[in-house]
């Protein structure tokens, strides 16, 4: 694309991180649907069933081996638990609710990365968490008429998310994102395997283009990610990609006429704050 080509490499990155939390809006949208009518192993097959044939197409003249089959195991496990936990809790939460909470991951990793890394939390950390599970309390209401405790459901979201970002920064230091990313996808398209024939259902034609796009989003959203980083730092790119809060806002109201109220809105923004600051933070140190 021309138009692609006569921008920078920063505006391409941007480019590029807006384009993929699109596309996970939509790909979380599409399971939130899916969801309604079809097992969640089903959807998660078919969304690692994607990227481990495109990771296998890009990495096919590749031929090391990794050196940590054990941790690729356990991200593609990880990555799979992120999925059943994000997806259950689109069941009974909004669209953009779920995603906002996802964004705790951020102060997640700053734990895990404590007591893994051994890397130091100092006050201003321990603050900035704190501020974080405010925004999700208000967005909860514990005590109150509408609290649910499904919204547990995207919090272990988040922490298998940070989880698994803690250990992809390990394996990054010592091999090629080509040869990571064809172990995950070939792990976690693996696990879910083994599952499918307890979870298998009949799909109605009408609903097949809905898996593929599953696939094709997700896959396509990780790509996007990954070209981006190469450009540019992801904690200069943070701030664009919590667009994907808006754009579930959105979709959430087109297809599904949820919006926010506006408690609901203020712990978003807290979360928001909270997460995109200890990443900003974490760079600065």
């Amino acid at each position: 694309m021309r138009i692609l080509s006569d921008m920078s490499k920063s505006l391409k990155a941007i480019f590029f991180v807006v384009i993929a939390v699109l596309c996970l809006a939509f790909h979380d949208l599409l399971g939130k649907k899916l969801n309604q009518n079809y097992s969640i192993i089903l959807i998660l097959w078919f969304r690692y069933l994607f990227h481990f044939l495109f990771a296998t197409f890009h990495s096919i003249k590749t031929k090391k081996l990794s050196k940590f089959k054990r941790i690729h195991f356990l991200r593609a496990l990880l990555m799979t638990l992120i999925g059943l936990s994000f997806i259950t809790g689109l069941k009974y939460i909004p669209l953009s609710e779920a995603t906002a909470i996802n964004f705790l991951a951020p102060i997640f990793v700053l734990i895990f990365s404590f007591f893994i890394l051994k890397e130091k939390i100092i006050q201003d950390d321990l603050i900035k968490i704190v501020i974080g599970f405010f925004g999700i309390l208000i967005i909860a209401r514990p005590g109150g008429d509408i609290f649910k405790i499904e919204i547990i459901f995207p919090m272990c979201a988040a922490l298998f998310f940070a989880f698994y970002q803690v250990l992809t920064k390990i394996t990054s230091m010592y091999e090629s994102s080509l040869i990571s990313n064809y172990y995950l996808g070939f792990y976690a398209f693996f696990l879910t395997s083994l599952a499918l024939p307890f979870f298998w259902e009949k799909i109605a034609p009408n609903d097949l283009i809905f898996f593929l796009l599953v696939g094709i989003f997700g896959t396509f959203a990780h790509t996007l990610f990954n070209k981006a980083y190469i450009l540019e730092s992801p904690v200069k790119l943070a701030p664009y990609s919590y667009m994907q809060i808006l754009f579930a806002t959105l979709l959430g109201f087109i297809f599904f006429g949820t919006i926010p109220d506006l408690t609901t809105f203020l712990g978003i923004f807290i979360i928001f704050c909270s997460g995109l600051n200890i990443r900003l933070h974490k760079k600065e140190q």
